[in-house]
């Protein structure tokens, strides 16, 4: 910065804030709407038998209790948080409007678990997560994107759910996974036989994971959609909504409307093709998606119970001609298999977007991006060939994207 106050001093003195902060500066406006949408379809999750809003809340971006608040009066009834989102700060907000409304909707919430850890050390972590969502008990418990399917059958995490089970603590377990090996750690779990519900990665440009629905739903396991939207970079419809990052983001609005004005999107138009795709899919539970204000909330929602039609498959036909070389796929991971350096590629990728498309840069700088080890950082992509590039079949300047990542993401 050109003061010389580094990057790490200014996001630590909260000028960017975090979840609860502020409030969105669209607040007012649109909880002043005459018609509002309402959730229209509710969908069995699985063995469960919970019953849940298809379209459904998820926690992973700053939120306010007013929106949580909002969406529920609109319909919504499951939300998926999680004990790293926001360091603690996600599930927060969520007990601010679980303490009052805790019968109206079903919480999910997960646990990072690794191989060293204990029984005792897990429901521990897990009565942090109930003071912060100030309830006495969560619907789902999951596993935070394993890494490996060794997690999945780890004695510590099952004996502790079976404790706080039999405590009333918990209802049922599950897993998300965004990893390249999604779909061996999915598929894993649904065969395991103890997990209830599975979060993942299903979208009109990741298609493959159908496979993964059918697989779930023959085994009576409830499915949970996350990454509807395909990337959401600035350039591709981000919307921007806290005040104090309005100067910040300037850019990426200008971005965002030259890429409408270019292709003839609308917010409304693609958003709501993407999210009315996954929900043709009957077997999916519900879709989990950031609501960062009352208008997005109301957005979303109008969509509930709607059939797919031909003017959303040429909608979504068309975006994905303008960002086949641009939308690095979720959960893909083809190009680090051949990494000679073990770049975690997808890791890092994943990271960057949280700074550059969620506006997380907090979260991305001084928690996700500094727990990669420093062996796996993209530290040797500058004088690389370009292994992963060459190993793209999208055709993504993956050793480019890398190198910019790395510059954003260290001091």
């Amino acid at each position: 910065m050109s003061d010389g106050i580094s990057r790490r001093s200014f996001l630590s003195s909260g000028v960017l804030g975090v979840a609860g902060a502020v409030v969105h500066r669209d607040l007012p406006r649109a909880a002043q709407s005459q018609v509002r949408p309402k959730i229209k379809e509710y969908r069995t999750l699985g063995r469960t038998g919970m019953r849940v809003s298809d379209v459904s809340l998820g926690a992973g971006v700053s939120q306010e209790p007013a929106v949580i608040n909002h969406a529920l009066d609109l319909g919504i009834n499951y939300v998926d948080t999680g004990e790293r989102y926001f360091r603690g700060q996600s599930e927060r907000v969520i007990g601010e409007v679980a303490k009052r409304r805790r019968k109206d909707f079903f919480i999910t919430t997960k646990l990072e678990v690794h191989k060293n850890h204990t029984e005792e050390q897990l429901i521990d972590r897990f009565h942090g997560c109930l003071e912060r969502l100030q309830t006495g008990y969560v619907d789902v418990l999951m596993l935070h994107n394993p890494v490996d399917k060794e997690v999945l059958t780890l004695p510590a995490f099952h004996s502790a759910f079976q404790k706080l089970k039999s405590d009333g603590k918990v209802k049922f377990t599950g897993l998300s996974s965004h990893e390249p090996i999604m779909g061996d750690i999915c598929n894993f779990a649904i065969e395991d036989g103890r997990f209830d519900v599975l979060l993942f990665v299903y979208n009109f440009m990741q298609e493959k994971a159908a496979e993964i629905i059918k697989h779930a739903r023959q085994k009576d396991v409830g499915t949970t959609i996350m990454k509807v939207h395909a990337g959401e970079h600035p350039e591709q419809l981000t919307i921007v909504s806290r005040e104090e990052r309005q100067k910040l983001q300037e850019e990426a609005d200008r971005q965002t409307l030259l890429f409408r004005k270019k292709y003839g999107f609308t917010e409304k138009e693609y958003f709501g093709a993407a999210i009315r795709w996954v929900l043709q899919n009957k077997d999916v539970g519900c879709t989990v998606m950031s609501m960062r204000n009352f208008e997005q909330a109301e957005e979303y929602v109008s969509n509930s119970g709607k059939s797919f039609t031909n003017d959303d498959r040429a909608t979504l036909d068309r975006y994905a001609v303008k960002i086949h070389n641009a939308y690095c796929r979720h959960a893909c991971g083809e190009c680090e298999s051949h990494c000679p350096y073990g770049v975690a590629v997808n890791d890092v990728l994943r990271i960057d977007t949280y700074f550059t498309n969620y506006r997380q840069e907090k979260m991305a700088l001084l928690s996700y991006y500094e727990e990669i080890e420093e062996n796996r950082k993209p530290l040797p992509c500058r004088t690389c060939e370009g292994f992963c590039e060459a190993h793209c079949r999208y055709g993504l300047p993956v050793r480019n994207r890398l190198i910019s990542a790395h510059e954003r993401l260290t001091m």
